[in-house]
């Protein structure tokens, strides 16, 4: 459904022209129909600024992006808006998604107005439906934002969403901002509508758990490039590289049985800070980071190999 082939994007830094963030460098993946990637690292890693190219919010600086067979970068402006529908986001803030001057109502009606061919009547009936498939009632359309939940309103913009009949969903943090109890609904609700309707996710987050709920296959993200890409199970039980090691020890330091397959968390406790993005370490990126670093590690910047079936990894001494 999805192919992403060394997608980058550099910002300019402002006065300085020949300084750039390397906010994205060369990354790729593929996601099946049907199928949920989850997007993981730590926050500044670049996690959101993938799924703004991906929906061209922003304009990459190199790299395809290849959705149900369609470049999406060679896209003109119109051919885009035509095939948007299709592809749809998901914020992390639910409230300020929504215009706190519309009903509820009229919110998921707006999309089906600008790109539908429905009457009034069929708008309604349709609003009403889309309403009862993410668990609220007739008596919240006639509501502000405001007078709902955060919860209640993420319900109202996957109602939206779901207004347009989407093939990709792209959530960027979608329960970040919610109680643990309500996170758990949303994420249920999430996954009955992808059993439902066969969709495919690109689940952005920086929590592990929840990922690990959510996702078929797991990408981890450092400093622009992924480091290691494979099966949830795969990644949660034989993670290979040291740094997708330290975020499930982060993650799981009290669940015993996951980290390397014999019921023994294993990882490494991170030091220091992320480096910054204008100033990108020579060689791997981590290295400055990372307990097993050798001279080639500061100097020659490590490519991805499989080291399983669909389980690739950049690193030098895996």
């Amino acid at each position: 459904m999805l192919e992403v082939e060394g997608l980058t994007k550099y910002f300019s830094s402002g006065l300085n022209k020949k300084r750039s963030v390397k906010a994205v460098d060369g990354v790729s993946f593929n996601i099946g129909k049907g199928k949920t990637l989850g997007l993981v690292g730590e926050s500044g890693c670049g996690k959101t600024t993938v799924g703004r190219l991906i929906m061209r919010l922003i304009e990459p600086t190199a790299g395809k992006v290849l959705f149900d067979g369609i470049d999406l970068i060679a896209l003109n402006r119109k051919e885009l808006r035509n095939i948007r529908p299709r592809m749809q986001m998901i914020f992390q803030d639910p409230d300020s998604s929504l215009d706190p001057r519309m009903k509820i109502s009229a919110s998921i009606e707006e999309p089906l107005r600008l790109h539908g061919t429905y009457s009034r009547d069929e708008r309604e009936q349709k609003v009403l439906e889309l309403v009862k498939i993410v668990g609220l009632g007739p008596e919240h359309i006639e509501r502000y934002p405001y007078q709902l939940s955060g919860g209640q309103n993420q319900r109202v913009v996957l109602a939206r969403i779901m207004a347009m009949n989407p093939d990709l969903i792209i959530a960027d943090e979608p329960t970040s901002s919610l109680d643990v109890s309500v996170q758990a609904q949303i994420l249920n609700l999430m996954k009955d509508m992808q059993k439902t309707f066969n969709l495919s996710y690109l689940f952005i987050s920086h929590d592990l758990d929840v990922v690990r709920i959510m996702a078929d296959h797991i990408a981890v993200m450092y400093l622009g490039r992924l480091v290691e890409i494979g099966e949830t199970n795969d990644i949660f039980n034989s993670a290979k590289h040291p740094y997708t090691q330290a975020l499930l020890l982060a993650a799981t330091r009290l669940q015993p049985g996951v980290g390397d397959g014999a019921g023994h968390v294993k990882g490494i406790i991170l030091k220091g800070d992320t480096p910054s993005p204008f100033d990108i370490p020579t060689g791997c990126r981590f290295h400055m980071r990372c307990p097993h670093q050798k001279d080639v590690c500061l100097s020659q910047e490590p490519e991805s190999f499989e080291v399983g079936v669909g389980h690739y990894v950049a690193c030098h001494f895996v």
